[in-house]
């Protein structure tokens, strides 16, 4: 293939969204290895086509976003099972929440030459030294149990620290909440923040972005590249195509015909024959996301239900088969399709909310 020839290629979603959010001028170097000509089709999380010049892409930070994305959900499974205990003890936090993080995206604790745990300036010590390609600090990291808040005592004696030391970076987390600073700007110390974010709350793919801030080639290299956010805005519909309504405000169904498409958060539109195929699809694309899994097993159709929406095998609570089974392809997902239209678009809204998905931006009906 020729350097300087465009070609339209696919790469991995999270890389997609890397290079689709940040500055071009600065990450398409940092992605790519060098600049090129984008031309984005989709929105937030959805794939994009890129046309580009080829050049070899730095195949470390494709290797890095699936760990994230991985670690980010062990992280947040883990906040709300042992919270409790995690939110009474700093030590624990590190252990179970702020070490392994900090692995993934580079920084293994255990090695002295990445990483000097309780690195002392002046009379202080501070939790972690990301060291640099010369065994100086890049950056520090103070950090605090699971629940204490972060207050501006603490982030003042961390940028004092740094000052001292003439470290570029420093950073503070509680395990959940993640902050990191650019030391030397010359701005009021809000506008010196380059991450800001909550890995208990923030969608994954959200966090996996911001934290990129941390991944240690980033850091070393004295020039933190912030990622930014997608734009959560579709594009506008082509001419003449369909009108979309939001599931969320998707009028009484009572009656009427089954809508002809759905179109999901990822930017696919799939074809509807029956009311029922808007569960199959919801579901679908949240196990295919990996925001719903086996462990989430059996699935009430609403919180209130005595009946199961999702199962590994199409039986409700009560041993009574369902009544309009269907296995969803490639995966061990049973859905029950038995509802009527109305219970259909409810039971979808309940589904997206318990799922960190907004029934009025991420699913979207056409009209028939």
């Amino acid at each position: 293939m020729h350097a300087n020839r465009g070609y339209a290629i696919q790469v991995p979603k999270l890389t997609q969204i890397c290079c689709a959010v940040t500055d071009l001028t600065v990450s398409a170097e940092w992605v790519f290895g060098r600049p090129l000509d984008c031309r984005f089709k989709g929105w937030g999380p959805a794939p994009f086509l890129f046309s580009v010049y080829l050049h070899p892409i730095d195949n470390r930070l494709k290797m890095i976003l699936d760990p994230l994305t991985t670690c980010i959900e062990r992280l947040q499974a883990r906040i709300k099972t042992h919270g409790t205990s995690l939110s009474q003890n700093e030590t624990r936090t590190r252990m179970a929440l702020i070490d392994p993080l900090l692995r993934v995206l580079g920084w293994d604790v255990s090695d002295l030459d990445c990483v000097t745990p309780e690195y002392q300036i002046n009379k202080k010590y501070v939790d972690y030294a990301l060291l640099g390609p010369r065994g100086k600090p890049a950056a520090i990291l103070e950090a605090k149990k699971l629940g204490d808040p972060l207050s501006n005592d603490h982030r003042e004696q961390m940028l004092t620290c740094a000052m001292m030391e003439g470290i570029a970076y420093a950073g503070l987390s509680n395990g959940d909440q993640w902050e990191l600073y650019s030391v030397f700007e010359q701005k009021p110390l809000p506008d010196k923040i380059i991450l800001d974010v909550s890995i208990g709350s923030d969608p994954v793919h959200q966090s996996a972005l911001r934290l990129l801030c941390l991944w240690c080639p980033n850091i070393r290299s004295g020039q933190v590249v912030r990622a930014k956010d997608p734009d959560p805005k579709p594009p506008p519909d082509p001419p003449n195509g369909p009108e979309w309504i939001s599931l969320g405000n998707f009028p009484s169904p009572t009656g009427q015909p089954c809508p002809a498409s759905l179109r999901l958060w990822d930017g696919s539109v799939r074809s509807l024959n029956y009311w029922k195929e808007i569960l199959f699809e919801i579901v679908g694309q949240l196990y295919a996301d990996r925001l719903l899994s086996e462990a989430d097993l059996p699935l009430q159709s609403t919180t209130k239900s005595r009946r199961f929406l999702v199962n590994a095998e199409p039986i409700h609570r009560n041993g009574s088969p369902f009544t309009s089974p269907m296995q969803l392809r490639g995966t061990p997902l049973y859905v029950e399709g038995h509802h009527s239209s109305a219970s259909i678009l409810k039971i979808a809204r309940s589904l997206l909310d318990r799922f960190e998905k907004d029934p009025n931006r991420d699913a979207h009906l056409s009209t028939p």
